[in-house]
């Protein structure tokens, strides 16, 4: 047997979740900014280099742009999931998705 919680969800609760951006121009900039930083990482070996500690910073510094820009195309693409909750007045599930802009909307009762 399942146990679900007999609360109602507060406003904040039930607000889209952060980190994925609402409109395309927001994704957009996303994107473009993901993929400036990708390539800079990899741009750092264009310039040369005979010193080993400017190598090690060099790659530390790439590793760490490539990272960033690969986590920044993740958030960009990362949309809102389903929220499923058992409603207590008909003892069944609702399900509420987000729109582009966020707007929570019941998708089934």
């Amino acid at each position: 047997m399942v146990a679900f919680p007999d609360h109602r969800k507060t406003a904040h609760e039930t607000a889209a979740p952060q980190g994925a951006p609402r409109s395309a121009l927001a994704r957009l900039a996303m994107g473009c900014a993901g993929t400036g930083l990708c390539m800079a990482g990899l741009g750092l070996w264009l310039v040369p280099s005979s010193d080993p500690a400017a190598q090690l910073a060099k790659l530390c510094a790439s590793l760490l742009l490539l990272g960033w820009g690969a986590y920044v195309l993740h958030a960009r693409k990362n949309a809102p999931k389903a929220d499923v909750h058992i409603a207590p007045d008909r003892h069944g599930p609702r399900v509420r998705e987000y729109d582009a802009r966020g707007r929570s909307v019941l998708r089934h009762r």
